[in-house]
């Protein structure tokens, strides 16, 4: 404002000068007459007056003009400011988003991965509370990819994002670090709630077509490390429960697995345990223990299911998972298993020579072994040696391990069905393809899996999926197991949903083939059954 007087001042005065200078220098003729002075014109004092006023008002009408310029001008700059921080904040939450997320599935990175298991550290450290990583691969991805281009995998990568998403409470987290590897960071209120959490991944993963008008399907592998029972940092856990993902890898996949100690083993302790395990292979450190399997019908054992065990003479008993798995990789499990094969038929001989005929023998069969060119052969050799019926042998595969390869799978085991040998079909109803490919394995058995056994008194779902399962075996002629059992209620379930044998520590644990004669007349308890929502 102070500019713009000045300059009106100086303008003024140049209208002024200007005015008197011309004054001056006007020179008029004489007898000339001002009109202005001759009768009733206008006097010089009103004269003044109104070139004050004009004057004045003129002024006036600047100044309100100026104001009112600036006013609008200020109002404008506001805007102005005001549009470019919301341009600016907007701008920065994009950077963030894009620093801090995955572009594909929107889901947190690496960086705010790490940045919230360092949070939930802090938190589990002051308030004593426990979380778990979980470390998902999915299982033949690379293939989706090679087989049907990288725009399907990208569509199959989103939709299983937004199927695990689903699954989680709002404080727990899904983070992809790229490729098809997620990891989730979930908060652990009942130790029951973790392996609930992974199987309904795991279901929910590979239960059916992800992707609309495609048949594309994957399974998942899920690592699982807790805070702080195997670790209380962020790069230990995310270690742990990626060594974890790895054995549920080895383990047939389409499985989760919980961190133990030994899956920590460096290459130099593994290739030490791995000499030790080859000079274990046909000496006594090497053995057998047999959990009977009971009949329903008869309340007595039936057979036996052979497990391998191994005492180390300086670590003791070496927890089976850790050392098959390591003679899986190394390719010694196919020696391992043609030994444990030979004894199991070698023992079963000597129960049918101590007059348990009709008892039977169930040898597990590793995805490695399963494969081996040569397991036809082995079995009907064995079975040959001790002289024993090939239908009391029974031979158990898991059901991801057959659907690695369906048709050759197949061929192998309608090779034993025409031996004679029984096929046991293990964990059933954890695979994607199980009704699928049914149909078409000639099993003679099928196993129900211990995750419907455990809560089987607690859950009507578990129920309804286990008279599913029966009724589907017995409609295509198949017996059917149930592992597990370690309730009396349990126990009893399955024997009103109509299983046909039981296995589980109820029954009788592992032992050797001494004690095992003692476990053939199990008294039945008498259990009142409850309600699967309402137990009592």
């Amino acid at each position: 404002i102070g500019d713009r007087l000045a300059a009106a001042g100086l303008l003024g005065r140049a209208i002024v000068g200007m005015h008197y200078t011309g004054m001056a220098a006007a020179r008029f003729p004489e007898g000339s007459v001002c009109g202005a002075a001759v009768g009733d014109g206008l006097q010089n004092n009103w004269l003044a007056m109104l070139v004050v006023v004009l004057t004045v008002a003129i002024l006036a009408v600047v100044l309100v003009v100026s104001w009112l310029d600036q006013r609008v001008e200020a109002q404008l700059l506001r805007l102005r400011n005001s549009l470019l921080s919301t341009s600016l904040t907007d701008a920065q939450q994009e950077l963030t988003q894009a620093a801090l997320h995955d572009p594909l599935t929107r889901l947190p990175n690496r960086l705010l991965l790490q940045r919230r298991i360092v949070q939930a550290l802090a938190e589990a450290e002051q308030g004593g509370s426990r979380f778990a990583v979980m470390f998902m691969d999915l299982d033949g991805f690379k293939q989706v990819n090679d087989a049907y281009g990288h725009q399907a995998g990208d569509a199959l990568l989103v939709a299983v994002a937004e199927r695990t998403r689903q699954l989680l409470r709002p404080h727990d987290l899904l983070a992809r670090l790229g490729g098809d590897e997620f990891v989730l960071v979930v908060r652990i209120e009942h130790d029951e709630d973790l392996p609930t959490l992974a199987r309904r991944i795991l279901q929910a993963v590979g239960s059916g077509p992800l992707l609309p008008d495609n048949e594309l399907q994957v399974t998942a592998s899920i690592g699982i490390a807790i805070c702080p029972d195997h670790a209380a940092s962020e790069r230990q856990l995310m270690a742990f429960a990626d060594a974890a993902m790895y054995q549920a890898k080895e383990s047939g996949r389409n499985a989760f697995v919980l961190f133990a100690d030994w899956m920590n083993d460096s290459a130099e302790q593994q290739f030490r345990l791995l000499a030790d395990l080859r000079r274990a292979i046909g000496s006594e450190q090497l053995f057998l223990h047999y959990q009977p399997k009971i009949r329903v019908a008869t309340q007595k054992v039936a057979g036996a299911e052979a497990l391998i065990r191994w005492r180390h003479p300086e670590q003791g008993l070496i927890p089976p998972d850790r050392f098959i798995r390591l003679a899986e990789r190394s390719g010694a499990i196919n020696e391992i298993g043609r030994w444990a094969l030979d004894q199991a038929c070698q023992q079963l001989r000597q129960w049918h020579d101590a007059g348990h005929e009709g008892w039977t023998m169930s040898v597990n069969l590793s995805p490695v072994q399963f494969s081996s060119p040569h397991l036809l052969q082995d079995v009907r050799e064995v079975i040959e040696r001790y002289a024993i019926a090939p239908r009391n042998l029974v031979l158990e595969i898991t059901e991801s391990t057959v659907m690695r390869d369906t048709d050759t799978s197949l061929r192998l085991l309608q090779s034993f069905s025409a031996l004679g040998v029984g096929i046991s079909i293990d964990d059933f109803g954890t695979g994607y393809s199980s009704l699928l490919y049914l149909k078409r394995l000639p099993a003679t058995e099928i196993k129900i899996d211990h995750a419907f056994v455990r809560d089987l008194e607690h859950s009507a779902e578990d129920v309804v999926i286990v008279s599913a399962i029966v009724a589907l075996g017995h409609a295509l002629d198949m017996d059917i197991v149930a592992e597990g059992v370690e309730t009396a209620a349990q126990r009893a379930y399955l024997e009103r949903l109509g299983c046909d044998y039981l296995q589980g520590f109820l029954l009788g644990r592992p032992v050797d083939a001494a004690r095992f004669m003692q476990l053939h007349d199990l008294p039945r308890p008498r259990v009142e059954l409850a309600s699967p929502r309402n137990p009592q």
